[in-house]
Formats: C-alpha cells, sequence, structure tokens
C-alpha cells in the first residue's frame, strides 16, 4: 500500500515540524515548504528526512507549481508570521 501524501507550509517552524514528527510516525511521505535560507533546525530530530521545498508562499506561481509536483493528499497550512507586532505591521502579507 503507498504511503499517503501530507504536505506543510511552514514545515520548518515550531507546529510544522512536530506536526511532520508526528505525520511520519504514522507513515505518511511528507513535503513541506519553508523560505529560502530559513533554518530546519526544528526538522533535526527527525527519523526520517522530509522533502523541502524553498519558495515564498505569497508567490502563487511557485506554489502551484510546488503542490502540484508533491500531489499531496493532505494540506497542511501552518507558513505564518510569527510576530504578533509584525502581524499588526504587515496585515496583509500576514493575512
Amino acid at each position: 500500500m503507498p504511503k499517503k501524501k501530507a504536505y506543510i507550509t511552514g514545515i520548518c517552524g515550531f507546529a510544522g515540524s512536530y506536526l511532520a514528527g508526528e505525520l511520519l510516525q504514522n507513515g505518511y511521505s511528507v513535503r513541506g515548504s519553508a523560505l529560502p535560507g530559513e533554518s530546519e533546525r526544528n526538522l533535526s530530530d527527525l527519523p526520517q528526512k522530509v522533502t523541502i521545498d524553498r519558495f515564498d508562499i505569497t508567490d502563487a506561481v511557485a506554489c502551484k507549481k510546488y503542490i502540484t509536483k508533491a500531489r499531496p493528499e493532505f494540506l497542511f497550512h501552518l507558513a505564518a508570521v510569527s510576530s504578533v507586532g509584525q502581524s499588526f505591521k504587515l496585515g496583509e502579507m500576514t493575512f
């Protein structure tokens, strides 16, 4: 039986990396997005490798490209502006 495929935006963040670990433990193939240059330190404890696509999720063309390539059965959108102060200053981008 083929593995179920999951895609996580914000995979390198706290919540994204935790979810990736849970999905891997439950037999999923995991792929996700991260900004270019974003640290992978939150993923360092995972027993299996995940595939990371490096792009800005505000780029609709890039989103379509990578999601089409991945063809996930499940999509978890966890990418976010993590600073509350910045979210107020950058409201449109945060949305």
